[in-house]
């Protein structure tokens, strides 16, 4: 499997884009669905269809 890819390194990811701004809504929402949001952000990246959303 393309490390792109990999469930683990996504989850990894989001858990190191959490620490950036814990106290966010945004963040605390993600925190609370990351096995679901790395699911669907894997799906998407192996569709080719995932695009990455802009900073708040």
């Amino acid at each position: 499997m393309n490390k792109f890819y990999d469930a683990n390194l996504i989850y990894k990811a989001g858990k190191k884009a959490i620490a950036g701004a814990p106290f966010k809504y945004k963040s605390q929402l993600f925190e609370m669905n990351q096995l679901v949001e790395t699911a669907q952000i894997q799906k998407a990246m192996i569709e080719k269809t995932y695009r990455p959303t802009k900073r708040n």
